[in-house]
């Protein structure tokens, strides 16, 4: 389950990439990650309920009894809210506390002065069910088929922010055909030193050539943002940031937000959910966020080389062009110790 929804009081609904964690806010002295969630309210967050009780009723969902039937005696109760309390008092002065004291979003949403977009929404998730599938899931169980008949084909535009990013065979020749309608395509992930589980990175990178010779424009995100402005690197509250917001944007027309990496474990293993949000205004918005993004402050762009067809990482470096032959930022050892496991990695399960 890779879900990630959080409802209040059937009135308002965030969903996006974010696991409840420190280095989801910000909050953490090391690497942080770049995520990204939509607020929304009014009908959609009423399908995010539902799709809430969808798992809840689950027979695939158990009470934690099941696990552990014993019932604690009063003493360890008494034990157990003390320690909460505890913990409620330190993490009043933490990091994470003050950075949400400070933040820009709640001092809006204090003041009722929070800007909204009002749109058309709609949820889609992959049902409790497919978490139970032998083999591949039936197609009315996956979110990917609920996706392909609620967003509109590109046909101009398509941007693409996936932090785990494996295409495959089928994602290559849908990005090929795409291409050859004439469609640009900008994707952006993280770079060999800024992913957190390195044998994606190896799926992900077989793929790289085939995707350039096609025209498709990758980025990868660097994993320190110490030549970028002094503000984000206070929004991420260390100098350095691993991205992890899932987002595409179709022809400034459509947004899709949600949990889904463009990977084999998101499509056929995992259970997913997100937003189809159609509105202009929102696409726009994000559109440039994911322009700002790919500056090269905070990416690698990927090219081939004309002369040979290796591939080339193109950086500015203190105003001027710097480019690297091999993954920058990435020692011999994990170069290699990657490579030795990826032969016992099947690339469906990355």
């Amino acid at each position: 389950m890779h879900n990630k929804m959080f409802v209040a009081d059937n009135q308002a609904g965030v969903v996006g990439g974010r696991n409840i964690g420190d280095e989801y806010f910000g909050a953490r002295a090391g690497v942080n990650f770049a995520d990204m969630d939509l607020l929304s309210m009014g009908p959609v967050v009423q399908d995010l309920s539902r799709s809430f009780d969808d798992y809840w009723n689950s027979e695939w969902a158990y009470p934690i009894e099941a696990l552990h039937a014993a019932k604690p005696d009063p003493a360890a109760l008494e034990k157990g809210r003390e320690m909460l309390a505890a913990h409620r008092s330190a993490a009043q002065d933490s990091e994470y506390a003050k950075r949400l004291r400070d933040s820009d979003l709640l001092k809006r949403l204090y003041e009722h002065d929070l800007p909204l977009v009002w749109a058309p929404a709609r949820i889609v998730y992959d049902r409790p069910d497919k978490a139970g599938s032998k083999g591949q899931p039936a197609d009315d169980l996956k979110l990917s088929l609920q996706l392909k008949s609620a967003a509109t084909e590109p046909r101009a535009d398509f941007l693409i922010s996936s932090p785990y990013f494996i295409p495959g065979g089928r994602g290559v020749a849908f990005f090929k055909q795409l291409r050859e309608k004439g469609v640009r395509i900008r994707i952006v992930t993280n770079s060999f030193a800024g992913n957190d589980v390195a044998l994606v990175h190896s799926g992900y990178a077989k793929y790289r050539k085939d995707l350039l010779k096609l025209g498709v424009e990758l980025y990868e995100l660097k994993p320190s943002l110490a030549a970028a402005p002094e503000k984000d690197r206070e929004r991420f509250g260390s100098s350095g940031a691993s991205l992890h917001a899932k987002a595409f944007i179709i022809d400034r027309e459509q947004v899709f937000v949600g949990s889904l990496n463009l990977d084999p474990r998101s499509l056929d293993l995992n259970t997913e959910l997100g937003f189809i949000v159609e509105s202009r205004e929102l696409a726009e918005m994000l559109a440039r966020q994911f322009e700002e993004l790919i500056r090269p402050a905070y990416t690698y762009r990927l090219e081939l080389e004309p002369s040979d067809g290796d591939l080339v990482w193109i950086s500015e470096e203190n105003g001027r062009e710097v480019r690297y032959t091999r993954d920058p930022e990435v020692g011999f050892w994990r170069r290699f110790s990657t490579w030795f496991l990826s032969f016992f990695a099947p690339e469906s399960l990355l």
